[in-house]
């Protein structure tokens, strides 16, 4: 079950991931029953800013883009009346050509969304004839280091492209030097090489989701839209990483391959299989969430907008995870009478407990950043 909702997330995910090219069609009926259109968002910043727009046809049509401030947006969806609703808008732009330019500026990091509304939208006699329906691209731009509005990244974005570059060179240079020593090690069977071999594939997860990332980002930065497909991939594979953590780090906590060699054997632990029932149930849990909360946006995000209630679920079960894992190494602890042993469960503990709280913690302290840096912030987990 847990494997189709991840399949599902990946599939719908290329057909609702927006980049900042937008593509759709413009919809009379549509703008008339929703009091305007609204097409997408976008975080601008400086100045100049640039939206372009394009119609796949030869024909135009009596509509205009209205641009609103996001806390103009917000009160605006309160409004009673139609002309209340347009008139809140702080910027309208004419369509009167086929492809055309605007610009405009945003002097502090904002979201502005992108409304389309015609002179019919707020009358209350119905349509004449046939309705609107034309089909457009939408691209939005930021100015770049030069000033020029090429950039395709939101200001919350911005930066996220080389972040993951760095990423994936630092784990490509940790790999040349430590990959062929650990190959060796694992290959001996020796003591832990099972968790050796279970850290190396959560880190192996881990590496294939940032290099995903980068080349999403990198396809992002020129057309807009980057690939969706690999962005989701991305998050599945994070989410079989942490799988892969969580059930090595608590059969560690409860002693496995730390009782002899037989229990450097993975069919020990059928002798024990609460914790693998616990550690996949809690891991299902946790991806269960995830997925819940990306379907209820509107839009896909690429971090968990924690300001939900199904996104917060996921910062107190980091919390439950850590607790549980903190009461199975004391458990272990009690029972061993090495002191080697203990001095080793204990370091282990508090290294281990850094990976649980990183992502609560995180969370808590990217409440106090202006919103357009929080998804960097998260990003860095």
């Amino acid at each position: 079950m847990l494997w189709l909702l991840l399949t599902l997330r990946i599939l719908s995910g290329v057909l609702e991931c927006e980049g900042k090219t937008v593509r759709g069609v413009l919809s009379s009926e549509r703008a008339k029953e929703e009091k305007g259109q609204h097409l997408t968002s976008f975080w601008f910043y400086g100045e100049p800013s640039l939206i372009q727009y394009k119609f796949n046809a030869t024909v135009t049509t009596d509509g205009r883009l209205y641009l609103y401030r996001d806390e103009d947006w917000r009160d605006a969806a309160e409004k009673l009346t139609c002309f209340d609703k347009i008139s809140a808008a702080r910027l309208s732009f004419d369509l009167v050509a086929v492809e055309a330019n605007f610009t405009f500026s945003s002097h502090s990091p904002e979201i502005w969304h992108v409304v389309y509304a015609e002179l019919s939208t707020c009358q209350m006699e119905t349509f004449v004839g046939q309705p609107n329906t034309l089909q457009y691209e939408l691209k939005l731009f930021n100015p770049d280091q030069e000033g020029n509005p090429f950039d395709h990244f939101s200001v919350e974005e911005r930066g996220l492209l080389l972040f993951y570059q760095f990423v994936v060179l630092v784990y490509f240079i940790l790999a040349c030097i430590y990959g062929p020593q650990l190959w060796q090690t694992i290959c001996k069977e020796g003591p832990m090489y099972l968790v050796l071999k279970l850290l190396s594939v959560a880190t192996s997860l881990q590496f294939t989701a940032a290099l995903f990332n980068m080349l999403h980002y990198q396809r992002y930065s020129k057309d807009g839209e980057g690939s969706p497909f690999l962005l989701n991939l991305s998050e599945m594979l994070e989410v079989l990483s942490a799988l892969g953590m969580l059930y090595m780090l608590l059969n560690v906590a409860m002693g496995w391959t730390l009782a002899g060699s037989k229990a450097t054997k993975l069919s020990n632990l059928k002798n024990n299989p609460m914790v693998t029932i616990l550690v996949l149930g809690l891991g299902a849990v946790q991806a269960v969430l995830a997925l819940w909360e990306q379907f209820q946006s509107s839009e896909h995000q690429t971090y968990h907008a924690h300001r939900s209630a199904v996104g917060m679920s996921l910062v107190v079960l980091r919390l439950v995870l850590a607790l549980v894992f903190g009461g199975a190494i004391y458990h272990t602890m009690s029972k061993e009478r090495s002191s080697l042993r203990r001095d080793f469960y204990l370091s282990f503990f508090k290294s281990c407990l850094l990976w649980f709280l990183s992502y609560p913690v995180i969370v808590v302290v990217a409440l106090i950043f202006p919103a357009h840096l929080r998804n960097k912030l998260h990003k860095s987990i």
